[in-house]
């Protein structure tokens, strides 16, 4: 999946009142690991996870 927003808030769970991990920025690739609602737990390439709002992100296939 990628980033499509210019800067998405990743937390430690799906709500913004877990803690604020990081930012991911447009075009970073992320890893969807499971869907929550709004929210999808992901990993990045070099295996930071955390939560970001489903809307922020584009689905794609990785070959």
């Amino acid at each position: 999946a990628v980033v499509t927003v210019g800067s998405a808030p990743v937390y430690s769970g799906p709500s913004i009142s877990y803690f604020h991990q990081m930012d991911l920025f447009e075009a970073s690739e992320i890893y969807i690991v499971e869907e929550h609602g709004e929210w999808l737990r992901f990993v990045t390439a070099d295996n930071q996870p955390g939560w970001v709002k489903a809307d922020a992100i584009t689905h794609v296939l990785i070959r």
